[in-house]
């Protein structure tokens, strides 16, 4: 016989609406030796909540919507994210619907509450990161419905990574090396907010230090890696150290290094933003690491408490972007030290 909310109750020593609270996730005065009693034996048996029953009795599918753009690049979904979703769920004993939907179907007044009514989702994850449709948070707001914007900054109801952060503590790392000469290096000129997240934090962190912002945009094309693109690093006033705005820029700035023959970290040091560590020419760069996995867990979190209370904002949740050290970054050079 499959095991029964009583069963779990009678094992660890709770009532059986206790023990129906915990295994819900909704709440209550609980300490933690009682959570922790009620899980386990959870476990130990093998229960197996019967889905249908708890919809009758609540109200709700157990289901959220992971909502994406049909267009790939509106809608990044790094694997990371993805499992910090799916980990996030799972404790909650949720399922998981992808809903891809084409962006001009968005602009539809009832095609989103549709999504909600037929797919039987009791919330929503949007994951747009760019190119936003301009009816979907109307509509959202409109009809009431939980939702949770990933990787963009809106008043609230959002989790992103805090880039402009990250962008500060990138930049004051490597002023803590002695490095005054820092350039910031966005080859990919990405409509996304985090590009100018990280450039502001490291705008803010070389007004902090009263030293000169230094911005470099060059497109690299393929064939114009050996001369314009790769200008700035062999000029007389060259930096002595980079913050790089993502993982392509960092790749290619340390190709260049290599190419021209600049020695990494001795002569020029390079940190950037990317989703994990990387390797460049032997070299483990210096990152940014961007908790995506986290921001999934988060998002799924908060969508638990819209659910109860759509009509609650709730604040933006900005997660640290933390550094994963490697082997591109070290002290400045002697002779740049007294470069005013």
């Amino acid at each position: 016989m499959p095991t029964t909310l009583r069963d779990i109750a009678r094992q660890s020593g709770v009532s059986v609406q206790t023990a129906s609270q915990i295994l819900s996730d909704s709440g209550g005065p609980f300490r933690a030796e009682t959570r922790e009693r009620v899980l386990k034996a959870a476990q130990d048996l093998d229960y197996r909540p019967n889905a249908a029953a708890r919809a009758t009795r609540s109200g709700r599918s157990g289901s959220v919507a992971l909502l994406l753009s049909s267009e790939t690049n509106n809608s990044i979904l790094p694997r990371e994210l993805l499992e910090g979703i799916q980990d996030a769920l799972i404790e909650r004993h949720l399922n998981l619907v992808i809903a891809r939907i084409p962006d001009e179907a968005l602009q539809d007044e009832d095609r989103v509450p549709r999504i909600v009514k037929e797919w039987s989702v009791d919330g929503l994850l949007i994951n747009y990161n760019a190119n936003i449709p301009q009816e979907l948070t109307r509509v959202i707001s409109h009809h009431h419905i939980p939702a949770i914007w990933i990787n963009v900054q809106h008043e609230a109801d959002c989790v992103y990574p805090d880039d402009e952060r990250g962008g500060r503590e990138a930049t004051e790392k490597l002023l803590e090396l002695g490095h005054k000469s820092i350039a910031f290096v966005d080859f990919v000129i990405s409509p996304h907010f985090s590009a100018v997240a990280r450039l502001k934090g490291y705008e803010a962190a070389m007004h902090t230090a009263d030293l000169p912002v230094r911005i470099i945009r060059e497109h690299p094309h393929l064939n114009n890696f050996l001369d314009g693109n790769a200008a700035f690093l062999l000029d007389s006033d060259s930096p002595s150290a980079i913050v790089a705005y993502d993982s392509s820029t960092l790749r290619t700035l340390l190709f260049l290094a290599t190419v021209h023959r600049i020695a990494v970290p001795e002569m020029l040091s390079v940190v950037g933003f990317a989703l994990n560590q990387m390797e460049v020419h032997s070299l483990q760069a210096d990152i940014m690491q961007l908790p995506e996995r986290e921001i999934g867990r988060n998002a799924v979190q908060m969508l638990a408490k819209k659910i109860i209370f759509p009509d609650v904002l709730l604040p933006p949740c900005a997660v640290h972007i933390t550094p994963s050290f490697g082997a591109t970054i070290g002290p400045c050079p002697a002779h740049q030290h007294n470069i005013d």
